[in-house]
């Protein structure tokens, strides 16, 4: 049961731990299934880290060409206004990513 408890907590070194000391048949495919978890997790942060980076990037650039735009050294040509509006949809979409990767 404290295996069970730690896995919901996400605490994979104490089910890990819990599931050693465990002489029950189930100890082996329960300690597989805090591996796989575990890895999944892990691909999911990864996954994760890597989405806010390229967001963080894409909002960076647009907060600097409205900038430019507004201190006037930037022109608000149609082009780089059409850019900064793909960029936005860029995020739109990334933020969706970023939300599938939590659920």
């Amino acid at each position: 049961m404290r295996a069970i408890d730690r896995i919901s907590a996400h605490d994979w070194v104490g089910a890990r731990e819990a599931l050693k000391e465990a002489e029950d048949p189930l100890a082996a495919p329960l300690t597989h299934l805090v591996a796989v978890l575990e890895e999944r997790e892990r691909e999911r942060s990864q996954s994760a880290a890597g989405i806010r980076h390229e967001i963080a990037n894409a909002a960076s650039i647009l907060q600097a060409n409205l900038e430019g735009m507004l201190d006037g050294l930037l022109e608000p040509t149609r082009e780089r206004l059409e850019a900064l509006h793909e960029s936005l949809t860029g995020i739109t979409s990334l933020l969706d990513r970023w939300r599938d990767l939590r659920y």
